[in-house]
């Protein structure tokens, strides 16, 4: 028994799979059986896009993951790939690259900022006199140092 399945990929659930036609001959006790694509358009997905991508590229729908600094290379990249490639259809999916950050001193802890967040908590708190705020922080952030050591 063979399944024929699809004669074209029909949407992105279709990527990596096999799309076409089988010619089956039946020689006896043996089947005979080739797979054939069509020539329709397929959806492949990319990760980097090089000029030497044409003959894959062409004709069929591609969605590439592009890591962009940018908005404005979205567009570029869609035009690459459709107006230069031969693309039927461009989808890009941009992924931002990570920008470096860089701080003065040691980085904070997860100590650290749960004591910003606390002591954020207390200074904005109506239910604790204001008097006794600075009092109240410095216990609790006492006590979590000391749970923190104690861990």
């Amino acid at each position: 028994m063979f399944s024929v399945g699809a004669l074209t990929h029909q949407n992105w659930g279709d990527v990596n799979s096999k799309a076409g036609y089988l010619i089956v001959q039946d020689k006896g006790t043996v089947s005979d059986v080739q797979h054939f694509e069509t020539d329709a358009p397929k959806f492949i997905d990319m990760e980097d896009i090089e000029v030497d991508d044409a003959d894959r590229v062409a004709g069929n729908y591609v969605r590439a993951r592009i890591e962009i600094d940018e908005d404005k290379e979205v567009v570029a990249y869609r035009e690459l790939l459709v107006d230069e490639l031969g693309a039927a259809a461009a989808l890009i999916l941009p992924v931002r690259k990570e920008k470096a950050v860089t701080r003065k001193g040691a980085a904070k802890t997860s100590l650290d900022r749960l004591e910003d967040s606390v002591t954020h908590f207390i200074s904005a708190s109506s239910s604790i006199d204001a008097d006794l705020k600075a009092d109240v922080n410095a216990a609790v952030l006492t006590t979590l140092a000391e749970v923190d050591h104690a861990v």
